[in-house]
């Protein structure tokens, strides 16, 4: 049944729509080491869900539940910001106020959501905990690709997170992607453009007949 909604709630509806679109614009800690190129909250939130999506589908959760935890996880930080290892010493965040300020009006289910992976007790919960730490170690990696030299004790840091992810997929995951090349996953497609050119074969453009042209 398709309801209308009240011109109040269609305006707070509307409001929200904008201030999730002010996640593009928050940094995360990464800046603060002087990276400028790596991922805002919205970035990190996009990657984030599809992971938890691909985990939950592995280990037999809920994966509409899973993603929307995901789509919430981060969401305070519109108004917080995000604080890193450094800063937290010193600032606190009240994400439970803001993320009710933000969702208990407009969203009700995305406050329980977001209650829920707090308390991190759901194993959908825990998978986006997962997803969050695993997508990390993905721009740690691919940041040392692009020629950032992180210090050793991330990478101890980062080692780590093989004892703290919940899930056995999360595990599997972190470990097959920390043995590839952030790009190996374009390897088939230069397999291919290898071949065709091997074989006097255009990989790209496709050859025209004068017939086709007329």
């Amino acid at each position: 049944m398709n309801m209308m909604a009240s011109p109040d709630k269609a305006r707070l509806m509307a409001n929200f729509a904008y201030e999730v679109g002010t996640l593009r614009f928050v940094p995360r800690d990464f800046i603060s080491n002087g990276i400028k190129s790596s991922a805002n909250v919205a970035e990190h939130t996009y990657r984030v869900a599809m992971l938890a999506w691909l985990i939950a589908n592995q280990e037999g959760a809920d994966t509409g539940k899973t993603v929307q935890i995901a789509l919430v996880h981060d969401l305070p930080e519109a108004r917080t910001q995000d604080h890193g290892v450094v800063s937290s010493q010193y600032v606190s965040e009240d994400d439970a106020r803001a993320a009710r300020d933000q969702l208990q009006d407009v969203l009700p289910a995305g406050l329980e959501l977001h209650q829920e992976y707090e308390h991190r007790q759901s194993l959908e919960s825990k998978i986006v905990k997962d997803a969050d730490r695993l997508e990390v170690a993905l721009e740690c990696w691919e940041l040392k690709m692009r020629g950032f030299d992180y210090p050793e004790f991330w990478s101890v840091e980062l080692d780590n997170y093989v004892n703290l992810f919940h899930t056995q997929t999360a595990k599997q995951l972190f470990e097959e992607a920390k043995s590839l090349h952030p790009c190996e996953w374009t390897r088939h497609f230069y397999e291919k453009k290898i071949h065709a050119m091997t074989n006097g074969q255009s990989h790209k453009l496709k050859l025209v007949t004068q017939q086709e042209r007329a």
